[in-house]
């Protein structure tokens, strides 16, 4: 998460309280679910690499968000 100016109302440096995490995501790629990360230092468009692939959205959960 990073700082910004709001669109709305024009305050600068601000921060969002509710915002949702892009970092992981689990896409279904044909029979499989693939997790996909983005890198660390990426900050206003994700740039997201393959972690790993599971055959089910439960292993890919597990392994992106445990």
């Amino acid at each position: 998460m990073c700082d910004d100016d709001c669109p709305h109302c024009g305050a600068r440096h601000f921060s969002p309280v509710d915002s949702e995490d892009l970092t992981v995501l689990v896409q279904p790629d044909g029979s499989e679910f693939v997790v996909l990360r983005s890198r660390d230092l990426a900050e206003h468009v994700p740039e997201y690499e393959v972690a790993g692939r599971f055959p089910t959205r439960a292993k890919a959960e597990e392994f992106g968000f445990g």
